[in-house]
């Protein structure tokens, strides 16, 4: 009769790059992703331009790079950045 120890076998790790342009996000996602058994974080980047470079570095597990899932989103970032000026003017909020 085999013994069990009630532990699962050791599995390779899944290496994951992550990205958000919230360090907030970002670090919040790396420390879940930090407890888990099964993942980890090889690098972390704020922006398409750095998890594409990053991810020719470090090789996360994923076939493709990066830059076709980041090239959507940074087209909407004149957007984003404009509404964010206009967040962070102190008058903003009287309208």
């Amino acid at each position: 009769m085999r013994q069990t120890t009630g532990k699962a076998p050791p599995r390779e790790q899944i290496r994951l790059l992550i990205a958000d342009d919230h360090v907030l996000i970002l670090e919040g996602l790396a420390a879940t992703i930090g407890r888990q058994d099964d993942m980890t974080v090889v690098a972390k980047a704020s922006n398409g331009r750095e998890a594409v470079e990053l991810w020719k570095t470090h090789r996360p597990d994923r076939e493709d790079p990066p830059e076709k899932h980041f090239q959507q989103a940074e087209r909407h970032e004149p957007a984003r950045s404009d509404r964010r000026r206009e967040q962070a003017r102190p008058d903003s909020a009287l309208r």
